[in-house]
């Protein structure tokens, strides 16, 4: 009677709280190449590599593959996504966007499938805390 369920006497530290524990709200694979570091300089590895990416509240988790992620490997990168910015450029290959993080740290990402881009957009957009008419902007 006097017993009680471990998940019920748990406290949440003040670093886990409701706001940053979020289901994964997407996932998927993206090609990701590193454009430009927080100084502005032009990243020095520059070319596109696979990952299984995670989409979770703040944060984009890239694991190596979706194998690793189940099995509870720690991902390769976690990029939080806290006031980024979504760019769409016409120049760019197809099914690409750029995550500009607030230090100027820009990641390209490609999705497969227009429809794919559109959704990760769309919930990254969200996730930034950017309104749909500033990603409707940012898409032109």
């Amino acid at each position: 009677k006097g017993r009680r369920s471990s998940f019920n006497t748990r406290k949440l530290s003040n670093r886990a709280t409701k706001s940053n524990i979020e289901s994964v709200q997407h996932q998927g694979i993206l090609q990701k190449k590193h454009v430009h570091h927080s100084n502005k300089r032009v990243a020095s590895v520059s070319h596109w590599k696979s990952y299984f990416t995670v989409l979770s509240g703040h944060n984009l988790a890239f694991h190596k593959n979706q194998s690793d992620m189940e099995k509870g490997a720690a991902p390769s990168q976690v990029v939080s996504l806290r006031h980024c910015k979504i760019i769409r450029n016409a120049s760019d290959k197809q099914f690409v966007f750029h995550v500009v993080l607030p230090d100027e740290s820009e990641y390209a990402l490609m999705a497969d499938t227009a429809q794919s881009l559109s959704l990760w957009m769309q919930l990254i957009a969200h996730n930034c805390q950017m309104d749909e008419t500033e990603m409707a902007r940012q898409m032109l």
